[in-house]
């Protein structure tokens, strides 16, 4: 008979629990799953690293909810409703013709076009708000016609002294 010391079953515990952390006592940390969005460079550099953080964290929380992330995205100043959702503005260089519209539409995305603010002056680009399904990132980054993309879901602090 083999006799396995405490040390031996504590020491194959805690690289179990390593290996597999839902295995004891569940997802405790808001990144401990971390889920991270891999987009190819050439369209990356269009969305805004808040944006992608906050895709992490709806993906994770639609597939493992979890109290913490919860608080991390509260924090941020998401939307908690539809967790499937993001709001984005959305930059192009000129207003979205029709047809950029009508794929956009039917890839799921919901574009605020009464929203629209043009390009003035030193600002090259014009944006919208825009609303899309956690899974169309990479979709809606790789359209040309798409100058960048950044959240929509932030909370405003003033900025001076009164």
């Amino acid at each position: 008979m083999v006799t396995f010391s405490r040390h031996y079953l504590w020491v194959t515990l805690i690289v179990i629990s390593l290996a597999l952390p839902g295995c004891f006592g569940g997802d405790r940390g808001a990144s401990q799953t971390a889920t991270p969005v891999v987009l190819d460079p050439g369209i990356a550099k269009k969305v805004s690293p808040r944006l992608v953080r906050q895709i992490e964290l709806r993906t994770q929380q639609l597939a493992r909810p979890n109290e913490g992330r919860v608080e991390e995205m509260e924090a941020q100043g998401m939307s908690l409703s539809t967790l499937s959702l993001q709001k984005v503005f959305v930059h192009f260089s000129q207003a979205p013709a029709q047809e950029q519209i009508t794929e956009l539409q039917n890839a799921g995305i919901t574009l605020h076009l009464s929203s629209w603010i043009p390009p003035v002056g030193n600002a090259p680009t014009g944006f919208l708000l825009a609303e899309m399904p956690v899974d169309k990132l990479a979709f809606f980054a790789s359209r040309d016609y798409v100058v960048k993309l950044e959240t929509a879901e932030t909370t405003s602090q003033p900025q001076s002294n009164p």
